[in-house]
C-alpha cells in the first residue's frame, strides 16, 4: 500500500501547479482530486498517521485549525445580518480550506514516513518548472506577463521561485569527491531558466520573495562553506546578468518593465494594496470578531491580497493571531540552518517555505494549493533532519 501511496503523492507534486480552469474537472482541481485519492490511501492503510505525534506538526495543526475553523466560524455566525449587510456563511470556502489542508497534512505525513519520497518530489517538480519555463521560452514573444498553467502572474512566480531554491541548493552544493562544480553546471543552467521564467512574470513580490529566497541559500552556503563557494557564487552573479540582458530584450519588459521601479510602485500603491490594506484594518478595528468565511470581497470589494488581511477579515483580530504565530514558527524553520550545517534538500525546501511566506504578503494564500504543498515540504524536511540530529545525539551520549 505503500507504493499506492507513494504514487497518488507523485500525482499531486506533478497537478500542484495545473491551476488554470483547463486542468479543473467542474469544480475540482486535479490536485484536489489526488489529494482526496492520497488520504482514502491513508485511511486505508494508516500507518504514516503515527507522524502525527509530531509536536511540531501538532501545534502548527492545532493553530490553523483553531484560527480558521473555531474563529472563523463564530465570526462567520456573528456578523450574519450586522451593519446592514448580509453575510451568509461560505462553506465552499471552508471546503477549500480544507482540501489545502488535507494537502500539508498529508504531504508531510508520507514524507516524514517515507524520507526516500523527497528526492522523487524534488526531481517531479524540477521536470515542472522546467515545463514551465520552456512555455515561457516560446512565449518570450508576447507582450504579456507570463504566468504557465496558473491563473496569476503573482502565484505562478512564487511557485517556480520556490522550485528555483531547491535546484540552486543543490548546484550549489560544495565540491566534493564525489561530485565536482563542473557536473553542476547544467543544474546551474536550468536555473538561469526558471530563474528567466519568474522574471518574465513581472511580478513584484514574486521578485522581492524569489530574491530573498535565492540570497538565504547563497547566505546560509557561505556561512558554513566560505571558502568552497566562490565558483558557485561566480557562476550566480554571471547567470543573472545573462537572464538580465535576456529579458531587457523582449517585447513584455518594454511594457511592463516601468512597473517595477520604485517612483511606480509608491505612485500606484502596489497595484492598490496599500489601499485595500488602509481599509481592511478599518474594517478589522470596527469588527475585531471578523466577518467570516469568503467575506473579504463583501467588506473591502477584493481580496486582500496579504495572508494577514484575509485572516483578519474573516477570522477577527484572535484568528489573526494564531495565523501569524503559524507564520513565525513555519519561519524560524530558517533560523536553525545557522546553528548546524544543514542538509541540501533541507536548505533547498526551508528556501522554498521562506519564499512561500514572503509571497503570501502580497497575494492572498489560504486558499492557495501550492503554498500549502510547498510549507509541507519544507516543515516535512526540518522535522527529518531535527529527528535525525536527536538520535545522533541520545547514541554519542550513550
Amino acid at each position: 500500500m505503500h507504493k499506492v501511496q507513494s504514487l497518488f503523492l507523485y500525482m499531486l507534486t506533478i497537478s500542484i501547479a495545473l491551476v488554470a480552469p483547463k486542468f479543473r474537472l467542474g469544480s475540482w482541481g486535479l490536485y484536489d482530486l489526488c489529494a482526496v485519492a492520497l488520504w482514502l490511501s491513508i485511511l486505508a492503510w494508516p500507518k504514516p498517521l503515527r507522524r502525527l505525534s509530531s509536536l511540531s506538526l501538532s501545534l502548527r495543526l492545532f493553530l490553523l485549525i483553531i484560527a480558521i475553523v473555531f474563529f472563523g466560524g463564530v465570526a462567520t455566525l456573528y456578523s450574519m445580518n450586522h451593519y446592514g449587510i448580509v453575510v451568509q456563511p461560505d462553506f465552499s470556502y471552508l471546503l477549500r480550506f480544507v482540501l489545502g489542508l488535507l494537502i500539508y497534512l498529508g504531504v508531510w505525513l508520507l514524507v516524514t514516513d517515507r524520507p526516500y519520497r523527497l528526492s522523487v518530489i524534488t526531481w517531479l517538480l524540477a521536470s515542472t518548472a522546467v515545463y514551465q519555463t520552456f512555455l515561457a521560452i516560446f512565449n518570450i514573444g508576447s507582450h504579456l506577463r507570463f504566468l504557465g498553467t496558473f491563473t496569476d502572474p503573482n502565484y505562478y512566480a512564487a511557485y517556480q521561485s520556490s522550485i528555483f531554491v531547491v535546484l540552486l541548493a543543490l548546484a550549489s552544493e560544495p565540491n566534493s569527491s564525489k561530485r565536482s562544480i563542473v557536473s553542476r553546471i547544467p543544474l546551474f543552467i536550468i536555473c538561469f531558466g526558471i530563474g528567466l521564467s519568474v522574471l518574465l512574470s513581472f511580478s513584484r513580490g514574486g521578485l522581492l520573495s524569489f530574491t530573498l529566497g535565492s540570497a538565504f541559500v547563497i547566505v546560509v552556503r557561505l556561512f558554513h562553506e566560505k571558502r568552497r563557494m566562490v565558483f558557485p557564487v561566480f557562476l550566480v552573479i554571471v547567470g543573472a546578468f545573462l537572464v538580465l540582458h535576456i529579458v531587457q530584450s523582449t517585447p513584455s519588459f518594454a511594457r511592463w518593465s516601468s512597473r517595477m521601479t520604485i517612483d511606480e510602485i509608491i505612485a500606484g500603491g502596489g497595484a492598490g494594496r496599500l489601499t485595500t490594506w488602509k481599509q481592511a484594518v478599518t474594517a478589522i478595528i470596527e469588527n475585531p470578531i471578523g466577518y467570516g468565511w469568503g467575506s473579504e470581497h463583501l467588506i473591502i470589494g477584493r481580496t486582500g491580497h496579504n495572508l494577514f488581511v484575509e485572516s483578519g477579515i474573516q477570522f477577527g483580530l484572535l484568528g489573526l493571531i494564531l495565523v501569524v504565530v503559524f507564520w513565525i514558527i513555519t519561519g524560524l524553520d530558517a533560523t536553525r540552518l545557522f546553528r548546524r550545517k544543514p542538509s541540501t534538500l533541507e536548505l533547498g525546501f526551508v528556501a522554498a517555505s521562506i519564499i512561500m511566506l514572503i509571497s503570501s504578503l502580497t497575494v492572498s494564500s489560504l486558499l492557495s494549493r501550492p503554498f500549502w504543498f510547498v510549507l509541507a515540504l519544507g516543515g516535512a524536511t526540518s522535522n527529518l533532519i531535527r529527528d535525525q540530529y536527536k538520535k545522533d545525539y541520545k547514541v554519542c551520549e550513550s
